[in-house]
């Protein structure tokens, strides 16, 4: 129980000594901070929470996003009955977003830390499929053709994969952005898709639905017709022209 003697002196002179309890404020003996990236974060987004909503110093933060930051505030080394509390708005520069986060102990003192913010790349992108080549036949319009199967659970080879994730126009998205298709079918019979998943270069992602048709020419084989009967031998199997 610690305490700091005061002495109380009179006006006559003589004094009393008094025993005044004392106690270190928690925001002395603390100091919060941001928790550690998860393996594998990308390097854009490293130190930073990922918002829906903007970055922009001065826009309004979600509930969602609110809770987003809240969760990047390592509480695990402070007091229990610590709370912490993100402001209502982006503050910092446009170059170094930020929320302030208020944390305040258990004996009612607070510290004040700065959780830096960068918008999903998803939040602000929208991946669609590319336009039909000119003169594509109506069957075959807004379509990646396959080779393999377009029944929903058949699976999807390495060159299927291919023709699908071209099919997902990536010339608007951010450079670095990858394009993964699944492994196979799903949707219905009528209306064959590949899932594909986009990842931005900050590790967020959106899913496209592509469609998918098995070409003609994989389920069909043209053959020469048989001769009539009695043509000669020198013409079998021939046209003659």
């Amino acid at each position: 129980n610690p305490v700091v003697e005061v002495t109380v002196t009179y006006p006559d002179g003589t004094t009393d000594t008094v025993n005044i309890p004392v106690k270190q404020k928690d925001s002395a003996s603390n100091e919060p901070s941001v928790k550690a990236d998860e393996p594998n974060t990308p390097e854009i987004s490293a130190g930073k929470v990922l918002i829906d909503g903007s970055d922009k110093p001065e826009s309004p933060l979600s509930d969602a996003d609110k809770e987003a930051v809240k969760d990047k505030v390592d509480t695990s080394n402070l007091p229990a009955g610590t709370t912490v509390t993100p402001a209502d708005k982006v503050t910092g520069t446009p170059d170094n977003p930020v929320v302030e986060v208020t944390v305040t102990y258990p004996d009612g003192t607070t510290d004040t830390i700065e959780v830096p913010v960068k918008q999903k790349d998803s939040a602000t992108n929208e991946p669609t499929v590319k336009a039909d080549e000119p003169n594509t036949p109506t069957v075959s319009a807004g379509k990646a053709l396959i080779d393999g199967s377009d029944t929903p659970e058949s699976p999807l080879s390495d060159a299927d994969k291919a023709v699908v994730a071209d099919k997902v126009d990536t010339s608007n998205l951010p450079e670095g952005t990858t394009v993964t298709p699944a492994d196979k079918v799903s949707g219905t019979p009528d209306n064959p898709v590949i899932e594909v998943t986009v990842t931005y270069p900050d590790g967020t992602t959106d899913t496209i639905e592509v469609p998918v048709k098995q070409k003609d020419s994989a389920t069909n084989e043209p053959t020469v017709k048989p001769d009539a009967d009695g043509t000669p031998e020198i013409s079998a199997g021939k046209v003659l022209i």
